[in-house]
């Protein structure tokens, strides 16, 4: 059994490795199974985070992620379209005209987040929208509400204005990854609709289990899941009601049930905080 002490980073060994082999020794002689207790502190090492300050570090994840999920859509939807085959037709492309100059200054924001320059990020989220707005006021055809996201992303960007969290570390980096999943659900086939329900309800329950390890990611997750789908859920509400129409009950409750999941996710991750904060 000593080769799961391999499992920790090498700077983690050097450090505990006596504490940890007399761990493993003294559970041998007493017979008692230590494979999921080392396992898991393995995971724990690898994720490495102080846990003053977890949810400031999540928050920024979260908001890189949500910039990422505006960033890619309007691109990644003209490509899914180009991929059928060419089209000259206009209206394909004009709903994504908002997102497409929107698309500098959000990626401007990514950079002031990754420079931890977050004040800048905000004014360039912030500014994203003002775009996106302006070129839709301009239309008349349909258009795609991901542009929604950014005042989203500003919002959580205002906590990091006086605080610098620590690098993402461990599965958390790589959270911002997340918008692929709903980028390909929202282009499948018919038949597949509602897929990016599925893919929130699992990520969510993911995410749970992993609060074990690092309860920053459920915490990241739940917030991207949360922005995600009330974005997704209000933005034909939006419209709906702008065009003068009655907006349908279904949307009232379909906002609801959005918010459920990711609700229940940062409930347990809060709790996983405060638990870990008294030990």
């Amino acid at each position: 059994m000593k080769w799961l002490l391999y499992l920790y980073p090498a700077e983690y060994r050097r450090s505990r490795g006596p504490e940890l082999l007399a761990t493993l020794e003294e559970a041998a002689s007493d017979g008692r199974p230590e494979f999921f207790g080392l396992a898991l502190g393995a995971l724990r090492a690898h994720a490495s985070h102080a846990h003053r300050g977890s949810w400031l570090a999540a928050t920024r994840v979260a908001a890189l992620t949500v910039l990422v999920s505006t960033i890619v859509s309007a691109p990644l939807r003209i490509g899914f379209v180009l991929s059928v085959g060419p089209s000259t037709e206009w209206e394909m492309f004009e709903p994504d005209l908002p997102g497409m100059a929107a698309l500098p200054f959000g990626l401007v924001a990514v950079v002031a987040i990754l420079h931890g320059r977050y004040r800048s990020a905000a004014v360039a989220a912030a500014a994203a929208f003002g775009v996106a707005a302006t070129v839709l006021s301009l239309q008349d055809g349909a258009v795609h509400g991901a542009y929604l996201r950014y005042p989203v992303a500003a919002v959580l960007l205002l906590p990091l204005f006086s605080a610098d969290p620590r690098p993402a570390r461990g599965l958390l980096r790589y959270v911002p990854l997340l918008p692929l999943l709903y980028v390909a659900a929202d282009h499948r086939e018919p038949l597949w609709a509602g897929g990016d329900i599925g893919i929130a309800i699992m990520l969510c329950i993911g995410a749970a289990l992993w609060t074990l390890v690092d309860e920053r990611v459920p915490i990241a997750v739940g917030l991207f899941l949360l922005s995600h789908g009330l974005v997704q859920i209000l933005a034909p509400v939006l419209f709906t009601a702008h065009a003068g129409d009655d907006v349908p009950p279904v949307y009232l409750f379909s906002t609801v049930f959005t918010a459920i999941p990711p609700a229940l996710l940062l409930t347990v991750a809060v709790f996983a905080v405060r638990r870990r904060a008294h030990l």
